[in-house]
């Protein structure tokens, strides 16, 4: 009986060092004692503590959402803020420097007026909005990235879940097996990289797991259906818990969680703030040539067509209506990066922008607010609702439209030769505070969007470095109590082993002491 015993105690040793490499392994300690009749007893105490469980579970999934955001904080910031060389060689921001090389050419054609310089005028305006759509196709990559990673994650957490479901069962029919509970923990573990969960520990050693304050991701037999959804008004992607949409990124946690924050405020984000500087400034330049006059006589017309965009209804709607929504170009001091929402109330219009809180309420369409034109079409019904988040697309269709003899050089009729005060009206356009209520110019608005974007790269990266640091720590104060110690392991089976030997030959003794007793008999 004890050799079993001891057998025992160093097989519990042997399958520490085994699982040694699993950072979800809780080791087991031999536990010696003897029963009523004085034989000698071996059992294994799994060393695990719920709470430094539950600490290390949270630390992983805040650690994950910080280096899931980071990721994206800092390829957005390199990719929109960074310096590039062109084609001279020299090393410059492509946006700023498109809006330098306008000014330039604006600047020398208010000096001498020629069908060259004008033909490099709209050349570099070309190279602008090419640079701009070059920039929304590395955010486009972004964007699809985020969403595929939600998309493949949604199926992973639903696996894990119907894993966990499985393992709840085994459990209920063979209470706190050992095994059953290293896999157990070791899903729990995988899933807190993903989101940040709860967890509730039953009797025999299954869990509840719940996600975002409440969402059962896993109760008792039952696993939660999880996918990826789009939003309320059919945009971007989103876990479903059973068909229930989760928006809030923070609540969520984990990588997952930071996806979707990333996706919202940097690269969104960022994309809606360049677009607004860089349209505001188009904006600005089609007003100014529309208010001067070509050699012709004629009216100046836009030089760069910013195209409608629409709003995205909302899922719920019960009328079929929708808005067009177009920039106001006269009051590019009011223009906001948004998004903003619409809906249709009993007595008209209330348009709030969601990133200020700022509201305006209107009997009727079109609706002018904040540096928008938005025009109702078709049937709305009281409590439809719509989205409006035009920026990107409206940049995406900017073209320059306008040709040579369009630039307006005079600023009054009838045009008297050498008439280049228009001219100088455009050229002053990127030095006008024309943003912000007429407190900033283009600079300082395409600076405000570079400032942002790398003081969200800064924190992201402060954030990464904190919850780092508390993840380590959550896994040292772990390590200590459930971690394997591989050198004290085999410590304990070489003492056991020597333990089996010597308890073996005083068997062995008392054998043949046994059988030369029974001899002589």
């Amino acid at each position: 009986m004890a050799l079993n015993q001891l057998r025992y105690a160093t097989l519990i040793s042997s399958q520490n060092i085994n699982s040694a490499d699993n950072p979800y392994y809780s080791r087991s300690t031999v536990v010696f004692g003897t029963d009523q009749s004085g034989m000698l007893t071996t059992s294994a105490k799994r060393m695990n503590n719920f709470f430094l469980t539950t600490q290390l579970h949270a630390a992983t999934a805040n650690d994950a959402y910080a280096e899931r955001y980071l990721s994206f904080a800092a390829s957005v910031d390199k990719i929109i803020t960074g310096i590039s060389p062109d084609e001279s060689g020299s090393a410059n921001n492509p946006v700023l420097a498109g809006i330098d090389d306008i000014s330039e050419a604006l600047s020398a054609l208010a000096t001498t007026d020629s069908t060259s310089g004008r033909s490099a005028l709209l050349s570099r305006m070309n190279s602008l909005i090419a640079n701009a759509h070059t920039l929304q196709e590395s955010l486009d990559e972004f964007r699809k990235q985020a969403d595929a990673e939600v998309s493949s994650n949604a199926k992973v957490l639903e696996s894990q879940a119907k894993q966990l479901a499985e393992i709840n069962r085994r459990l209920s029919s063979t209470p706190n097996d050992n095994n059953l509970l290293t896999q157990r923990d070791t899903l729990l573990g995988e899933m807190s990289k993903l989101v940040d969960i709860e967890i509730q520990e039953r009797s025999h050693g299954g869990v509840d797991v719940q996600v975002a304050g409440g969402y059962s991701l896993v109760d008792g037999l039952k696993s939660a259906k999880v996918t990826a959804e789009t939003g309320a008004y059919g945009d971007d992607l989103y876990l479903a818990v059973n068909g229930d949409v989760l928006f809030n990124p923070e609540t969520l946690g984990g990588s997952l969680g930071g996806n979707l924050a990333a996706r919202e405020e940097i690269i969104d984000g960022s994309e809606r703030g360049l677009a607004k500087a860089l349209l505001g400034y188009f904006s600005a330049l089609n007003v100014t040539n529309k208010g001067g006059f070509t050699k012709d006589g004629l009216s100046g017309e836009a030089l760069i067509s910013i195209p409608e965009s629409s709003a995205l209804s909302n899922a719920k709607n019960n009328g079929t209506g929708n808005f067009s929504i177009s920039i106001d170009q006269n009051n590019v001091a009011a223009l906001s990066s948004g998004p903003m929402i619409i809906e249709k109330t009993a007595s008209g219009f209330l348009v709030v922008d969601t990133s200020t809180g700022n509201s305006v309420t209107t009997d009727t369409s079109p609706i002018a607010a904040f540096g928008y034109q938005f025009d109702a079409k078709g049937t709305m019904v009281a409590g439809d609702k719509f989205l409006a988040d035009p920026l990107a697309n409206m940049l995406k269709g900017a073209t320059v439209t306008g040709g040579i003899n369009d630039i307006a050089a005079a600023s009054k009729q009838p045009v008297a030769s050498g008439d280049v005060s228009n001219l100088k009206n455009l050229a002053e356009v990127s030095d006008k505070k024309i943003f912000s209520g007429g407190k900033d110019t283009i600079y300082n608005e395409i600076s405000n969007v570079f400032v942002t974007i790398g003081n969200r790269h800064v924190a992201a990266k402060q954030d990464a470095t904190t919850h780092k640091t508390i993840s380590e720590t959550a896994a040292m104060r772990w390590a200590n109590l459930s971690g394997v110690n591989t050198q004290e392991e085999e410590l304990n089976m070489i003492k056991f082993q020597q333990i089996y030997q010597s308890v073996s030959k005083v068997i062995e003794s008392d054998k043949k002491m046994f059988e030369s007793i029974i001899g002589v008999v």
